[in-house]
């Protein structure tokens, strides 16, 4: 992860501490390694989709892109849970205008 993105997400993570928990935090830390990130198991998996499950919403931030980022999105519209997608550039149509009440 670039060291502009870090410092983003990092200040994000901050301001969204502000609101209550983030669960994800550690995805921001500059102290996990490129392999860590992609490394995928089915016990990360599902321990994502109970944190999804458990929450209110999803602020998912989306300068980068993610498959792993882009199906948690797609999961918790399925749920019917409310969705923010940050970045600081243009995002995709396909995330800007699905506006399901």
């Amino acid at each position: 992860m670039a060291a502009t993105t870090l410092l983003s997400t990092s200040k994000s993570f901050r301001q969204l501490n502000e609101y209550g928990q983030v669960l994800t935090e550690h995805v921001g830390s500059s102290e996990l390694s490129a392999v860590a990130r992609a490394a995928v198991t089915k016990k990360f998996h599902d321990r994502d989709l109970a944190w999804l499950q458990e929450a209110e919403c999803l602020v998912a931030e989306v300068t980068t892109p993610s498959l792993g980022v882009g199906y948690e999105i797609a999961r918790a519209i399925g749920w019917s849970k409310p969705v923010l997608a940050s970045s600081g550039q243009v995002m995709s149509g396909a995330l800007c205008h699905d506006r399901r009440q």
